[in-house]
């Protein structure tokens, strides 16, 4: 309901709309012990909804730590395929 009501940028909510790093970090963490093969998923989803929360205005140095983050789990998981 929220997308239909409130468009794409409206609805987004969770951590990144809040430029919550501790709990994207915590989530990261969890599903690399638990989930590995859905990291790099959450981490290019989570890079998606960056420009979202821009847009929301959220915090632009928040976001840009939590987009670091993101990076930083996306190149890790890649070089596990090496």
């Amino acid at each position: 309901d929220n997308i239909e009501n409130s468009g794409v940028e409206g609805a987004l909510t969770g951590p990144v709309s809040r430029g919550d790093i501790e709990t994207v970090n915590k989530h990261i963490n969890i599903l690399k012990k638990n989930k590995p093969g859905l990291t790099l998923m959450y981490a290019a989803l989570g890079l998606q909804s960056i420009s979202i929360a821009e847009k929301q205005g959220a915090d632009p140095d928040k976001l840009e730590k939590i987009k670091e983050l993101f990076l930083d789990t996306a190149g890790d998981v890649l070089n596990d395929y090496k």
